[in-house]
């Protein structure tokens, strides 16, 4: 008991020094392995190349890691427990749909999007899309929802 209340506090001590994300280039994107303690797996997506990985934040029960694109749009992943949901609100996020937990909308005086889901322990959001920025975020967080789904 004592061996394993050790590594598990010697894991915990190494998290935060680790690169949580690990990005492999692949062609025109990037492929980002995401482990997510709080599913239990890792989630696997393809980001445009020239996204840049921002600094993870680690919250009590989990963490929230954002990628940005080159055009300003955020992909936002929130995997852990106790989080606001909707994570995206304020008079700047109009709604135009919602659908079971997926609702999106258009960021107030601009052209652009967001969208946000969430996967029962998982968010999935974005913001400040184009509509091309959008298409592209919307095949990725499709994707995460088939690979959460599954479990």
């Amino acid at each position: 008991m004592k061996k394993a209340l050790l590594t598990f506090i010697l894991v915990l001590m190494l998290l935060p020094t680790l690169s949580y994300a690990q990005a492999i280039k692949e062609g025109r994107s990037d492929k980002i392995e995401l482990p997510c303690l709080y599913i239990k797996d890792t989630l696997r997506f393809n980001l445009p190349k020239g996204s840049k990985k921002e600094n993870v934040f680690w919250y009590g029960e989990g963490f929230i890691q954002s990628y940005t694109l080159e055009n300003g749009a955020e992909l936002r992943i929130i995997c852990g427990g106790l989080h606001v949901i909707p994570a995206l609100t304020g008079k700047q996020y109009i709604v135009t749909s919602i659908n079971g937990k997926k609702r999106r909308g258009k960021v107030r005086k601009s052209n652009l999007f967001w969208r946000e889901e969430d996967f029962l322990g998982i968010i999935v959001l974005y913001t400040n899309a184009s509509e091309e920025d959008k298409n592209v975020l919307d095949k990725i967080i499709d994707g995460i929802s088939v690979q959460v789904e599954k479990k």
